[in-house]
């Protein structure tokens, strides 16, 4: 989660965010970020990532895209809403829009790439651990299902 402090931007890592539900993770992205801010944060508060989520829109932002927080796999950087044009039944009018992207690592796109055919499950299996933070799940599962493919002769 990325925060502005004095001292520049600090990312601290929401830990479990997948066990949360909706209040606790707002208490969770609250403490961390005045953790941040007061530079309270501990080391462990500010490392271990897989995933950032940060937000341009405030700022103004409609087409933007984020840095990656290397060693992170990706961050996810919603814009602004903003109005525009649409047809409807054969209307133009108007409709909100926000636009939300998604800059990822080629480690990340080389896997994907790696494991297609009968084995995309497995790869959107093993991306959903990876975002939710259990690297060695996500890691596993890739390895078995590597070793599945060899063995059906796709490696």
């Amino acid at each position: 989660m990325a925060t502005q402090t004095d001292a520049g931007l600090m990312v601290p890592v929401i830990r479990n965010a997948q066990s949360m539900n909706v209040w606790q993770l707002a208490s969770e992205i609250v403490r961390l970020a005045e953790a941040a801010r007061s530079g309270k944060a501990k080391s462990e508060e500010l490392s271990g990532s897989t995933l950032t989520v940060t937000s341009l829109g405030p700022l103004g932002g409609i087409a933007t895209t984020p840095v990656i927080n290397r060693p992170e796999v990706a961050i996810i950087g919603p814009n602004r809403v903003i109005e525009r044009p649409v047809i409807r039944n054969g209307e133009i009018v108007a409709a909100l829009d926000k636009t939300i992207v998604l800059p990822h690592g080629r480690k990340l796109l080389d896997q994907l790439v790696e494991n297609r055919g009968p084995y995309n499950a497995a790869t959107d299996q093993a991306i959903a651990l990876a975002y939710a933070g259990d690297r060695a799940g996500a890691a596993r599962l890739l390895r078995e299902y590597r070793r599945a493919a060899a063995a059906a002769g796709r490696a």
